[in-house]
């Protein structure tokens, strides 16, 4: 993932503590969703709706939580599904690693020996 952002959109919540997604280009046109703040129950409508306008455009997907503050259970199981839908589509998904306490809960769950992840 290289370049410029192109066609960038953020959609932020009221409450800035649950989640926003920014969803852009980047220069090799990856699709990428960058996610911000907290994943979980509340938020996943906001996640999938997100994801469903990724998935709709051709090429490969990366969902980055590198600015990600919490995911729980609802998170995770997202993440999941997202991952098995590439799957089933052959699509290139790539996930770019969580702060600390995101990492920590991806390696209780062992999402990490199932999802793609990189730095």
């Amino acid at each position: 993932m290289t370049g410029a952002k192109e066609l960038s959109e953020r959609r932020l919540q009221p409450d800035e503590r649950t989640l926003a997604v920014e969803t852009y280009r980047d220069g090799d046109g990856t699709i990428v969703l960058q996610l911000f703040g907290e994943f979980d129950l509340a938020s996943a409508p906001t996640f999938e709706a997100e994801l469903a306008r990724a998935e709709a455009e051709m090429g490969p997907l990366v969902i980055d939580l590198s600015a990600l503050e919490f995911i729980d259970s609802a998170g995770i199981s997202q993440l999941l599904a997202a991952h098995t839908r590439a799957e089933d589509d052959e699509r290139e998904l790539v996930f770019l690693k969580g702060p600390p306490p995101v990492e920590k809960i991806v390696r209780i769950t062992g999402l990490d020996e199932i999802l793609r992840f990189e730095d």
